[in-house]
């Protein structure tokens, strides 16, 4: 069963602007940076230029907790909610844009969930990529996780504290990565054991 869950659309671009998004969409995002911006961890220390821009538009943790929504996918119906009918719109901006819808759910530790049809057939008519992560609600005080893309990563990381749970807009190189986690207070160990678990070759990379 999933107990907790967050969504967000996110577009990306390694040639053109995340701003042309909002107006293509008619949507304000959540968040959003351009190719080239400076990203700033939370301590303020900055670190590589962004390499590609990203526009992300999140569900709001305060609107996904339905206590009678027990599918654990609460969070991504808001999301479509908020997104309603541009379907059409996406698909004018996917010739140069990556546009995905990413899941990330809390599951007890049986750990099954269901997508109803109707749910599916939503998402089928935006037309992106759906990328899904689950962990074990036993695990989330310092719950990372890996995947490997190439030569890049992306990251989850889940705390006991919502308001600190981290996700990745875009593959990201290994480095930019693990100084982004620490920065956030993910143990080095931890990291070190989530990027083994995804790629065992990951320190000769």
């Amino acid at each position: 069963m999933t107990r907790m869950s967050i969504a967000s659309l996110g577009i990306y671009s390694a040639t053109h602007r995340a701003e042309d998004v909002t107006a293509i969409l008619g949507l304000e995002p959540t968040k959003m940076h351009e190719r080239g911006d400076i990203r700033v961890g939370k301590t303020r220390r900055k670190f590589a230029p962004y390499r590609t821009s990203a526009w992300v538009f999140d569900a709001g943790k305060d609107k996904t907790n339905d206590p009678n929504d027990d599918s654990g996918f609460a969070a991504v119906t808001v999301l479509l909610d908020a997104i309603g009918d541009r379907g059409d719109a996406l698909a004018q901006l996917r010739p140069h844009y990556t546009t995905a819808i990413r899941w990330t759910g809390e599951v007890s530790p049986q750990g099954n969930f269901v997508i109803d049809g109707e749910l599916m057939t939503r998402l089928g008519r935006l037309g992106c990529h759906f990328y899904g992560s689950a962990f074990n609600e036993d695990g989330v005080g310092n719950n990372v996780r890996i995947e490997r893309h190439g030569n890049l990563y992306t990251g989850t990381a889940l705390s006991a504290d919502p308001t600190e749970n981290y996700a990745t807009t875009e593959p990201l190189p290994k480095s930019v990565l693990i100084d982004a986690l620490l920065a956030r207070g993910w143990h080095q160990q931890d990291i070190g054991d989530a990027f083994s678990e995804a790629d065992p070759e990951w320190l000769t990379r």
